[in-house]
Formats: structure tokens, C-alpha cells, sequence
């Protein structure tokens, strides 16, 4: 029981660690205030040192790539969806969703818990989108970027920008705070992991203080041993007294 313990701490603690960390990374990149920033900036100029925008003039894709949160049956799906990626590019005059050439995506909005097709219709007609910039910092799973491929045939996701709409940058003290957090777990598992083997070695070196004998201790036994001898004396080998005859 103890071993399944330390092991789910160590495993929560790293999972908490990497999540947070991450957490510090984009929110020490971004402010409060998001930066007001237009598609064509954001795909022709780079990311803003802000990574929390809102974006404008813009306009989406024909296809997604989703993932649910439990197995889909049906061929005609329409939500809901536990996250869903879609490719947008900048808007030209009267223009509103439009098929993109795969060789000119360069940005990925990501949505999060949309309840159906008519729900992502309504987000997507929006003139505006606030979000934040996770690019670098966190990735696509392997299978959304192999769809994405099949859908967008010819596109270099490696050069896509990665919009999270809806999502805002965490406290930064907070998320030191979590790290923490995570930190301590892992090492409270591991210390939980490695107690038998630190009171097996204690004991076994308490047992070898017990048996050893301390040196002052011998050096008085072998004094004592040396006074207990019998008395030793000297006397000269011939004396003057004469020999007797009986």
C-alpha cells in the first residue's frame, strides 16, 4: 500500500510541476491587459511580447480536428467537443469563412468545451477573440497534428501559431505556488519510497555501535586485566646462606 502511495505522489507531483511550470512560463510572457493585435500582424509579424491578446480581423477554416471526452458513434457528430482546433487567416474585405490554402496557415485557434456546431458557428462570427498565445510553451497531441495534416494537406504545422481562445494568463505567485506544491509531493513520495531502506540502514549502524567496544573502554579492561596478574618478583640466583646435609 505504501509502495502505491509514494509512487501516485511522485507521479502527481511531477504531473503538477510540469503543468505549473509551464503555467509560469506564459504567465511571466503575459499581462493582465490583453494586446490588441490583427490576424495579419499576429501571422506576417510574430507573436507580440504579450502573449494574452485579442485578436481581430479574422476568419476560419472549412475543417476542424476535435476530441471529445467520451467515443463517437456517429459519422454526422455535431458536439459537444472537449476541445477542437480550427485554421484561421486574415480577413479580406466581405469575406467570412473561407477554404485556406494549406501553404499560407500560420494560425491555429484552439476552442475548449464548445457544445455543438451552432455554438462554434457563434464563437467564430465574433469580430473579436481573446485569448492566449501557447505556442512554444505547450503542444498538440500527435494525432490532432496528423489530422490536421490530412485536412490541410501541404501545411507546416512547425510554423503555425497556436491561439487557446477563451483562455487567460494564470496568477504568477499562484502558479510559483502550485510548483511548490508539486515539488513537495514528488519528494514527500519519494521519502515515503526510501523510508524501509533508511531505517533498515539506522538500524543495522545502531546495531554496529551496540556490539563495538569504545576504545577508552578496552584500554581500561586491559589495565584492569594487568592488575589482577599475580605479583612478580626478583631475587638473586645464588645466595650466601650455606648449603645444609642432612
Amino acid at each position: 500500500m505504501s509502495l502505491r502511495i509514494a509512487i501516485g505522489l511522485m507521479i502527481a507531483g511531477f504531473v503538477v510541476g510540469v503543468w505549473q511550470g509551464k503555467e509560469i512560463v506564459l504567465a511571466s510572457q503575459s499581462s493582465k491587459e490583453p494586446a490588441l493585435v490583427t490576424c495579419k500582424q499576429l501571422t506576417d509579424d510574430g507573436p507580440p511580447k504579450n502573449r494574452h491578446i485579442v485578436l481581430t480581423d479574422f476568419c476560419s477554416g472549412e475543417y476542424i480536428v476535435y476530441t471529445t471526452a467520451r467515443p463517437v458513434t456517429s459519422q454526422n457528430y455535431t458536439g459537444p467537443y472537449k476541445y477542437l482546433y480550427i485554421a484561421a487567416m486574415p480577413r479580406t474585405e466581405g469575406e467570412g469563412q473561407q477554404e485556406i490554402e494549406a501553404k499560407d496557415i500560420r494560425l491555429l485557434l484552439k476552442f475548449n468545451n464548445v457544445r455543438s456546431d451552432d455554438h462554434l458557428t457563434q464563437l467564430l462570427d465574433r469580430t473579436t477573440l481573446q485569448g492566449l498565445l501557447v505556442t512554444g510553451v505547450e503542444s498538440m497531441d500527435w494525432e490532432d497534428k496528423k489530422l490536421l495534416r490530412d485536412s490541410y494537406v501541404g501545411t507546416d504545422l512547425e510554423r503555425c501559431y497556436i491561439l487557446e481562445v477563451g483562455r487567460k494568463p494564470a496568477s504568477l505567485l499562484a502558479a510559483v505556488g502550485g510548483t511548490a506544491g508539486g515539488a513537495v509531493m514528488a519528494l514527500a513520495g519519494l521519502a515515503i519510497l526510501l523510508w524501509p531502506w533508511i531505517q533498515k540502514k539506522r538500524q543495522a549502524a545502531l546495531d554496529r555501535a551496540a556490539s563495538a567496544v569504545p576504545v577508552e573502554q578496552a584500554r581500561f579492561e586491559v589495565a584492569d586485566a594487568r592488575d589482577q596478574l599475580p605479583a612478580t618478583k626478583t631475587r638473586p640466583r645464588h645466595d650466601d646462606s650455606p648449603i645444609k646435609f642432612d
